[in-house]
């Protein structure tokens, strides 16, 4: 193992705090500023692992997310989101497993943008599959068990959801 690989995995580790703290947040403004965080850290995971559509991904969340924090989530941001993700696909991706992030970009962005939690609970959860994926073949393996925690929190939030929800309905 080289010496980048290691630190790879430390900022992969340091990102997996950040992110997992920010499902602890019930305010966006919050989830955004700690997801920032965990993006710079991940960013600095695939740029030493030279996986560059991880990195670009990374790059993207982090003004995504500072925009989304700055501004009211509009239809507006989230068209220009894509469109940035869009030509950062065309100009950086050089196999299809680099364009696994960018989907999970634009999935994940579109949840941001839902109201009913619910639904943004069910597209995270495609986001998380293909960023599974995607740091798995890279060897990101920080951010794939990031992911991993990310989707049973989800699935476990999902479930705890419909319970109230059924129970409400009784």
């Amino acid at each position: 193992m080289n010496s980048l690989f290691i630190y790879a995995q430390i900022f992969g580790l340091l990102g997996m705090i950040f992110q997992v703290s920010s499902f602890f947040h019930n305010e966006k403004k919050k989830l955004l500023i700690y997801q920032i965080f965990a993006n710079i850290l991940y960013g600095f995971q695939y740029l030493f692992l030279n996986a560059i559509g991880g990195l670009v991904m990374c790059v993207i969340c982090i003004i995504r997310n500072f925009v989304f924090f700055k501004n009211k989530i509009s239809k507006k941001n989230l068209f220009m989101t894509w469109l940035s993700i869009i030509v950062c696909t065309i100009l950086f991706c050089d196999h299809f497993i680099d364009c696994l992030p960018m989907i999970a970009v634009i999935i994940y962005s579109y949840a941001l943008y839902q109201d009913n939690l619910k639904i943004t609970r069910i597209i995270d959860i495609c986001s998380c599959l293909l960023c599974i994926i995607y740091s798995w073949v890279v060897l990101a393996f920080g951010s794939v068990i990031s992911y991993l925690i990310e989707l049973i929190v989800v699935l476990i939030s999902l479930k705890k959801y419909n319970l109230k929800r059924d129970k409400n309905v009784r």
